[in-house]
């Protein structure tokens, strides 16, 4: 009897959440044809009451109303409307993990003869059915954008920096798809809602794309408006409609949260408005196996020479990433002053992650180049995770 019960129950607020969706979204009829502005407001209302908006949206901007082929359809409307909210995502969030960053969101609501058949949000989230609209190529992603003045030292090692003689526009990419790549980042330059971001990022199944511009608005609006993959790449398709409001040279940063649901990708193309940045596959002229047997030899004669036994024990890791050579741990477990290594950009290269036979629960790691086999850098040992 109870199990019936329900069931009616559940009926009835159906009807009941379908009779008061009719109510509020449909209206006129055709002796009494609805007007645009009744039409706006209807399309306004829709949105206030989305779970986006209800959950933490803020500053509802009415922003232009398109005419969809009107020729047959003489009542249909498309209002396009702004607002903010306060934090990542879509829809109502309760009980997620949400990221504090104010997010800016463009909804475009079509009303045909007072009702609203349909709309999106940021052109990838259905409002009526709260959720992402399928695509096979979308896939879901947060993103958030600063600015701030050129400083001496990057924000993210190998970004922009500041230059009096250099104003021409630069851009700069990184993909970072690791806890330990976050290193790259100086977070005392960051402010406390990017440092969040990043702090929030699980690489276990997300990417990080830092994409920079310098010279960039003061006022910055740079919108990420998809992103999608291809094979083993990620493409992402970003507008700028920052306006110039002062003299000030800023640098634009954008950091984007790539959720995957397969390992990450190795190579990312950014297109803005017709132009295409583009990180390059990691160069593997020397394989997993070679680089391996060159780091092992590596780490033993140095520990050899330092008058340590065997330490170096079973291959732990091995994969392809990038890193500037450093050249402090190099000098440092050479024992002598060793050769300076003078580059400083980043290098395609295989990290290493061997045993310590002696200490379980250590390793060594060691920088592999992986197109010249020299080797780069590393880390003397830390606790293994």
């Amino acid at each position: 009897m109870r199990e019936e019960f329900i069931l009616v129950g559940v009926i009835a607020i159906a009807v009941l959440i379908a009779g008061t969706y009719f109510v509020l979204w449909t209206g006129g009829s055709d002796k009494n044809p609805i007007t645009e502005n009744e039409s706006r407001e209807i399309a306004r209302e829709f949105v206030e009451s989305s779970a986006t908006y209800r959950f933490d949206g803020f500053d509802l901007v009415y922003v232009e109303t398109l005419y969809p082929d009107i020729s047959n359809h003489s009542n249909l409307y498309t209002f396009v409307f702004e607002f903010k909210s306060k934090h990542g995502g879509y829809g109502d969030r309760t009980g997620q993990q949400l990221t504090e960053v104010i997010t800016p969101h463009e909804a475009h609501v079509t009303v045909e003869n007072g009702k609203v058949i349909r709309a999106v949000l940021d052109s990838r989230w259905d409002m009526i059915k709260q959720k992402f609209i399928e695509n096979d190529e979308t896939i879901q992603f947060e993103n958030y954008v600063f600015d701030h003045l050129g400083y001496d030292m990057p924000i993210i090692e190998g970004g922009i920096t500041y230059q009096d003689e250099n104003m021409d526009m630069r851009n700069f990419i990184a993909l970072i798809s690791s806890r330990e790549d976050t290193d790259r980042f100086n977070y005392s330059l960051l402010d406390e809602s990017a440092n969040r971001f990043i702090e929030n990022t699980n690489f276990k199944n997300s990417v990080l794309v830092v994409f920079q511009e310098s010279p960039a608005s003061s006022y910055p609006n740079y919108r990420v408006e998809k992103v999608s993959l291809e094979g083993n790449g990620g493409y992402m398709f970003m507008n700028n409609y920052s306006e110039m409001g002062t003299d000030d040279i800023t640098i634009e940063t954008v950091l984007v949260r790539v959720h995957l649901e397969e390992s990450p990708c190795r190579v990312v193309t950014i297109t803005e408005e017709g132009r295409t940045f583009e990180t390059p596959p990691l160069t593997q002229d020397v394989d997993e196996v070679e680089a391996a047997k060159i780091g092992r030899i590596y780490l033993e004669g140095v520990l050899s020479k330092e008058g340590y036994g065997p330490w170096v024990g079973d291959l732990l890791e091995a994969k392809l990433s990038e890193k500037v050579p450093n050249d402090y741990w190099y000098q440092i477990i050479v024992g002598d002053s060793g050769e300076s290594i003078s580059q400083k950009e980043e290098l395609d290269c295989w990290v290493l992650r061997f045993e310590q036979a002696k200490r379980p629960g250590h390793w060594f790691e060691v920088w592999v180049d992986s197109e010249t086999g020299d080797i780069l850098g590393g880390t003397q040992c830390r606790y293994a995770r």
